[in-house]
């Protein structure tokens, strides 16, 4: 199952980046490229308008469709973070994670370290801030400092207020490249 799942999601890369057009095929239905592109866009704005129920139920029918997509299951774990199921975020992050083994990305590391600091296990979320700090370019300085700032925020819930001031002044720095 695993592999068929991944040898979808690499022709779709393929295709994508070639402009064809292309349809996701998965056990349940199929969803064109577009399609899913919008689905996900409307449960990210469903998350950033605070509306967590609603981009719960809407990443959990995505995911029914297309569940070999890590995207697809980090917005649903985003959904039930922000609604405090922590548990249930936990499990969605670590399908993400088996998902993208060798792939993850800046943006997977930081869900991850939510949720481990929704957990309270701040050295676990400093590593996976550590982590999205890595992989993000020197050439993305707003993000990196998003990174950073969080990583101050991780600091100083450990008491470490030297170490919440250093990410903070590299946060800073950051911007300005």
């Amino acid at each position: 199952m695993a592999m068929r799942s991944w040898t979808i999601v690499a022709v779709l890369a393929v295709r994508t980046l070639s402009g064809q057009p292309v349809t996701v095929q998965g056990p349940q239905a199929s969803v064109s490229v577009e399609e899913l592109a919008a689905r996900k866009a409307e449960i990210r704005a469903s998350l950033a308008a605070k509306q967590a129920a609603k981009a719960r139920i809407e990443a959990a029918a995505l995911n029914k469709k297309i569940p070999d997509d890590p995207e697809v299951w980090m917005l649903l774990g985003e959904s039930q973070l922000a609604l405090g199921k922590l548990d249930d975020s936990e499990k969605s992050a670590q399908w993400m994670l088996d998902l993208k083994i060798g792939k993850a990305d800046p943006e997977g590391w930081l869900f991850v370290a939510k949720i481990r600091e929704a957990h309270k296990d701040y050295v676990g979320a400093m590593e996976a801030v550590t982590r999205a700090f890595e992989m993000t370019p020197v050439e993305k300085g707003a993000d990196r400092a998003g990174i950073l700032r969080f990583a101050a925020r991780l600091a100083a819930k450990q008491g470490d207020v030297s170490g919440a001031a250093r990410y903070r002044s590299e946060a800073i720095k950051a911007e300005r490249r």
